[in-house]
């Protein structure tokens, strides 16, 4: 299943969007908020109800719906101030203006094959001689058998459990601006985004007035500006 609106379209299970069938990258977080306004298109969602949808595990402030916003909007449209597709509403939330399809594509719901039921008739013969059962010839063999047989429900047992989950707590670390920088005002977002890896931090800072990307690694000190990052505002891996 897809949702189609414009020229884009946004598939769930892939966890993409497409533009004439061509990826516009989107931070995961990003991606969420879309497919939370695309699925409720036309109505009003509240601030709060998407803050609890896309970031159910974690406490956020509300800048960070706001950029995940203004960046939705800067990809949507191409970076040319084109069709707007959301909409704010003062003091409550956003709306998505598009009208969107839904599409289910073929290989959703695949018939799961079977094999064809075949009758047999018996015709009127005589039976077959039986003869009485002998003794095992090659008892290694059944053995063997009889073996493998085990081994594969077991392995079958421990690929069905869970998987052990440990519960990490929550580090908290002091970031600063590298030198000859400073972070943005508290009305400017500074967008920080953390590396699928979980390793290191991307964040906007201020250089000469001018917006750049700064990162730094989670087990290090030092953070440094990124080189050719000037006029970026909302960094994401």
């Amino acid at each position: 299943m897809e949702y189609r609106f414009g020229p884009f379209r946004v598939q769930p299970l892939e966890r993409r969007l497409l533009r004439h069938d061509a990826p516009v990258p989107l931070t995961p977080k990003a991606f969420e908020l879309l497919l939370v306004l695309v699925e409720a298109a036309g109505h009003l969602l509240e601030k709060d109800q998407l803050m609890k949808r896309v970031w159910a595990d974690a406490f956020v402030e509300e800048a960070n719906l706001a950029n995940n916003i203004s960046l939705l909007r800067k990809m949507l449209s191409g970076g040319n101030g084109g069709e707007e597709y959301i909409e704010t509403v003062p003091k409550r939330g956003y709306r998505f203006l598009a009208a969107v399809t839904t599409v289910t594509r073929p290989d959703d719901d695949q018939p799961v094959a079977r094999s064809p039921v075949i009758d047999f008739v018996a015709e009127s013969q005589p039976l077959p001689s039986v003869r009485p059962a002998g003794p095992v010839r090659h008892p290694i063999r059944l053995v063997a058998v009889v073996a493998t047989c085990l081994a594969i429900v077991v392995i079958a047992i421990l690929m069905r459990r869970s998987p052990v989950q440990i519960s990490v707590p929550p580090i908290r670390f002091t970031v600063l601006a590298p030198s000859g920088t400073s972070l943005p005002p508290p009305f400017q977002p500074a967008s920080p985004a953390v590396s699928r890896d979980g390793r290191r931090l991307a964040f906007r800072v201020l250089r000469g007035g001018e917006s750049v990307i700064a990162v730094r690694a989670l087990d290090g000190l030092e953070t440094g500006v990124l080189a050719g990052s000037e006029g970026g505002v909302f960094p994401f891996w």
